[in-house]
């Protein structure tokens, strides 16, 4: 495999490195690339925190201060992609009730998910009601009260939690 022509794939969500993957780890570790080389290629593959955070934070105005839905996701989505999970909790959110995008359950249940699995309240409470309801999913009660009660366990003061009645 010639290292010109090597495509870096995007990092999966959630972390986890497919196995179909590891060919291209194979293939670094017995090439002639240097440390620097071999770096590089990382830091285009491994997310970067700081800036999903940017993304989040340029989201974030666009859809509060700006109105602009369209861009606002775009941008979450920029942020989801990079391990963010409150920006996971927003596009999900956004797909499941159409801002700025017409609505896609399966997508807003995709970007739930990976937000609830990372601990996010919103993600949880959310994906709770969507179990418990069958929005998006196929009705589960227990699942809902699963996911329910890892929300709860966050101890959240009650005047958070009656914000998460809206949804």
């Amino acid at each position: 495999m010639d290292k010109k022509h090597l495509e870096i794939p995007p990092f999966p969500s959630m972390y986890n490195l497919p196995f179909e993957k590891l060919d291209y780890l194979c293939y670094i570790i017995n090439s002639s690339w240097d440390n620097s080389t071999i770096m590089s290629f990382f830091k285009k593959w491994i997310p970067n925190e700081a800036d999903a955070e940017k993304y989040y934070q340029q989201a974030f105005q666009e859809e509060t201060e700006y109105n602009n839905y369209e861009k606002a996701l775009s941008l979450y989505e920029k942020a989801a992609k990079n391990g963010l999970a409150k920006a996971q909790y927003y596009c999900g959110y956004m797909y499941l009730k159409g801002r700025g995008t017409s609505r896609n359950k399966q997508k807003a249940l995709t970007y739930i998910e990976q937000a609830a699995n990372q601990n996010h309240p919103h993600g949880q409470y959310l994906l709770a009601q969507m179990y418990l309801s069958g929005e998006g999913v196929e009705k589960n009660e227990q699942l809902g009260n699963e996911w329910l009660e890892k929300f709860k366990a966050h101890n959240l003061p009650n005047e958070i939690m009656l914000t998460f009645n809206s949804y």
